[in-house]
């Protein structure tokens, strides 16, 4: 089946939200690239350009503030809506930090992971 978007690129260093996000994110009809940390979701970058990153902010070998410096250091900032998804006190002011798109603190309900990835994608309807 051709791939009709760009992939949503989910960078988190928890394995299970990782694995849950990805099998609710696909049944959505979304494609999803999962990496465990910047680093990773900077490899994968250079293979494709997702629609969104759902971006979490603490993690080991690369934070997401590093990871969207570096972003912007590509001349790639503008290109990718970047969605913070964090646990960690003071989300709005965390995402005003790094110019996120929007945030989400964790937990989060599906729903509105769902609206807000619609929202910053400019779909207005879900894939697939």
């Amino acid at each position: 089946m051709p791939v009709t978007s760009p992939p949503i690129l989910l960078v988190d260093d928890d394995r299970g939200l990782r694995e849950i996000l990805e099998v609710a994110l696909t049944s959505e009809g979304y494609e999803v690239i999962a990496a465990r940390d910047g680093l990773a979701a900077l490899d994968a970058i250079e293979q494709i350009i997702p629609a969104v990153v759902l971006l979490d902010w603490m993690m080991p070998r690369m934070d997401g503030p590093s990871f969207a410096a570096e972003l912007d250091r590509r001349g790639l900032r503008a290109r990718i809506p970047i969605l913070l998804l964090t646990a960690a006190n003071g989300a709005a002011m965390r995402a005003a930090q790094i110019q996120a798109d929007a945030f989400l603190s964790k937990p989060f309900e599906l729903p509105e992971l769902l609206d807000t990835i619609d929202r910053l994608t400019h779909c207005g309807a879900r894939p697939g």
